[in-house]
C-alpha cells in the first residue's frame, strides 16, 4: 500500500514530462521560424542602415562639391553635383521610410567625413567611387528569391540611378567643363537623374511621370 503514491507520483511526472515534450515539439518549428523571421528583420534594417548612410553621407559630400563648384565659377558643375545630391537624398528618405517599415528606425552616421579639393579633383574622386562600388547583382537576386521585394525594389532603383551618375559625370569630365548649358532632372521618387534635354516621360524604374521631376539648371544657382 505504501508504494502506490510512490507510483502515483511517478506516474503523474512520467504524464507530465509527456506532455511538456508534446508542447514543445508542437511550438519548437513556430518559435524556430518566428525568431528565423527576427533574425531576417535585423538583417534586412543593418542593410538598410547602411545603405541610408552611404546616401547620406555622399548627399552631403556633393553639396560640398557644389559648393566649391561655384566659388571656383563652374556653374554647370555646381548645378551637377546639386542634381547628385539630391538623387542621394531622395533615395535616402526612401530607404529610411523601408525601414520604418521594418518596425525600425533610421540611425543617422555619428559623423560624417567631407573631402575638399578643386572641382576637376572632385569630378575625378566622384567617378572612381562610382566606379568601384561593388555590383549588387547577386544581392538583388537573393532577395527577390526570399520575397524581400521592398528591399530588392530599393537596391535596383540604387544600382540604376548609381549608374546614371557615373555615366552624367563621365560625360561632364570628356566636355569641356562650362560649355554645355545642359540641366538635370531628378525623379523625386526613385532619385532616377537625367539630363534635361534628354530624359523619359514616366520614369523606367517608379512610372513617376516627368512632370513631377525636380529640375535643375544654372539658372538655379
Amino acid at each position: 500500500m505504501k508504494a502506490q503514491p510512490v507510483l502515483l507520483m511517478v506516474f503523474f511526472a512520467g504524464v507530465v514530462g509527456m506532455v511538456a515534450w508534446s508542447y514543445y515539439a508542437v511550438t519548437r518549428p513556430a518559435v524556430q521560424e518566428q525568431q528565423s523571421k527576427q533574425h531576417e528583420r535585423e538583417s534586412l534594417t543593418a542593410d538598410l542602415q547602411r545603405c541610408c548612410h552611404r546616401k547620406q553621407s555622399q548627399s552631403a559630400q556633393y553639396e560640398q562639391y557644389a559648393h566649391t563648384a561655384s566659388v571656383e565659377d563652374a556653374p554647370s558643375a555646381a548645378t551637377l553635383f546639386r542634381a547628385l545630391a539630391h538623387s542621394e537624398r531622395v533615395q535616402e528618405f526612401y530607404c529610411a521610410e523601408l525601414i520604418g517599415k521594418l518596425g525600425s528606425s533610421y540611425q543617422s552616421p555619428s559623423r560624417i567625413l567631407i573631402f575638399q579639393g578643386s572641382t576637376p579633383t572632385n569630378i575625378a574622386r566622384s567617378l572612381a567611387r562610382l566606379n568601384t562600388l561593388s555590383d549588387n547583382e547577386q544581392t538583388i537576386h537573393y532577395h527577390l528569391t526570399q520575397g524581400n521585394r521592398l528591399v530588392a525594389r530599393l537596391l535596383i532603383w540604387v544600382e540604376a540611378a548609381e549608374g546614371r551618375q557615373r555615366e552624367l559625370l563621365a560625360a561632364y569630365a570628356s566636355e569641356h567643363p562650362d560649355t554645355t548649358g545642359a540641366g538635370y532632372l531628378v525623379c523625386p521618387t526613385c532619385g532616377n537623374i537625367y539630363r534635361s534635354d534628354h530624359y523619359d516621360r514616366y520614369c523606367p524604374h517608379c512610372l513617376t511621370s516627368a512632370r513631377q521631376f525636380t529640375r535643375f539648371t544654372i539658372s538655379n544657382e
